[in-house]
């Protein structure tokens, strides 16, 4: 699957035959584990096209809606952890997965049969505990898919499949968290589908949630504020996401997306300035007042 649009619905399984030992026989068995907090809209569908794995479990962290609830009634078996941070609740899901092989998902996301066949051949081949898989995920707007932004490089490090007594989450990262993997990084076929539709103000409302903690890995890891970086980054994204990766052949959705995704790193930048710089005081100063 490389694009287009997706009408929703159950994806079906793989066709007969597709897959060696994807009966169960001779394959190693494998957990899906997906992390919630008020992902009503979404989960039961994740929960229910995950059925391709012998384990579906739900990590939550507090939902107040329907979430478990839900997911209890597709069959997943659901849990419960207080927040611990993306690496560290994912190495928690891992720890409680009734299987050594685990596959990461998000509740809005859908693997397509390619890739479901791919994990499922994965584990029929006899699979060495030290690598891991990793996924081409691609994000919906406006109801259609967005062309591959990413580069090649970057692709093999988003690790979804691995076996947990050789791999485990960077507890180290912050944000775009990563697998620590011992052996070989392998590529899965297929798509995986980011499918949650959202408006403009929805996902502008993400990227301010998310700035602030992008700025909090920033300074973490020592960044130094710039003002280089700042002006120049969100138009070296914007260039790359829009003529290079080939937004402009989607047209006004290509451009607003590339607007958005340039919009958030200024945000995160900005982010970073201001916590780092700017005073904090909640009174202005003394001078200003008394003049």
């Amino acid at each position: 699957m490389s694009g287009g649009a997706w009408q929703g619905g159950h994806l079906g399984a793989p066709e007969e035959g597709a897959v060696a030992g994807a009966d169960g026989s001779g394959r190693e068995r494998v957990s899906a584990i997906i992390l919630t907090l008020d992902e009503e809209e979404v989960v039961a569908r994740c929960v229910r096209e995950a059925s391709w794995a012998d384990e579906v479990l739900v990590l939550d962290c507090g939902s107040t809606d329907r979430t478990c609830d839900l997911a209890r009634a597709e069959g997943a078996r659901v849990e419960h952890q207080p927040w611990l941070g993306w690496s560290a609740q994912r190495n928690a899901g891992a720890a409680l997965a009734a299987h050594d092989w685990v596959f990461f998902l998000e509740a809005d996301e859908v693997l397509d049969h390619t890739m479901r066949s791919g994990v499922l051949g994965v584990l029929s081949s006899a699979p060495r505990p030290q690598d891991a898989w990793a996924v081409d995920r691609r994000d919906e707007f406006w109801g259609q898919l967005l062309p591959p932004s990413q580069r090649a490089s970057k692709s093999i490090t988003r690790i979804r499949l691995y076996h947990r007594g050789s791999s485990s989450w960077d507890e180290q990262m912050l944000v775009h968290e990563q697998v620590l993997v011992s052996g070989r990084r392998r590529m899965l076929p297929g798509v995986l589908l980011h499918w949650r539709i959202q408006d403009v103000a929805d996902n502008a409302e993400r990227i301010g949630r998310y700035s602030r903690v992008e700025a909090q890995a920033l300074s973490a890891r020592g960044v130094a504020p710039s003002l280089p970086r700042l002006v120049l980054l969100p138009l070296v994204r914007f260039a790359w996401l829009y003529a290079v990766k080939g937004y402009y052949r989607e047209g006004v959705r290509g451009y607003v997306n590339a607007v958005m995704r340039a919009h958030a790193d200024f945000l995160r930048l900005a982010q970073h300035w201001g916590t780092s710089t700017a005073l904090t005081h909640v009174d202005p100063p003394e001078e200003l007042v008394r003049r």
